[in-house]
């Protein structure tokens, strides 16, 4: 019977300490981030990084209004974080863009990048 306790006991150690080490190890992904203009007057871009990757992100898909922000970002992360055009070319873009014929030319001019 101490055998069997004993191994309950070295099994339930081994297991939490393999449950750490993975949960140290761990990456999160994130497909809906935004840094747009009002959040770029309040903090910086080396700033969201460094809170990026303080929260263990391994990708994030990032967006921002206006779309040139974004690459902001991604000068100082690495490759983990994908810039993805929105259509949202200004503040107000959420209003209007299928409308805005700007938005193909900067779609465009994103697609270079």
């Amino acid at each position: 019977m101490i055998r069997l306790y004993f191994a309950i006991l070295i099994t339930t150690f081994a297991l939490s300490s393999v449950a750490s080490i993975a949960q140290a190890d761990s990456r999160i992904a994130d497909s809906h981030i935004y840094y747009n203009w009002e959040h770029a007057q309040i903090i910086t871009p080396e700033e969201v990084v460094a809170k990026m990757e303080k929260a263990r992100l391994g990708l994030a898909i990032v967006s921002s209004t206006p779309s040139h922000l974004v690459l902001e970002l991604k000068k100082y992360a690495g490759d983990w974080l994908v810039n993805f055009f929105s259509p949202y070319i200004h503040e107000l873009g959420k209003r209007d863009w299928y409308l805005d014929d700007d938005v193909v030319s900067q779609a465009d001019i994103g697609h270079e990048i």
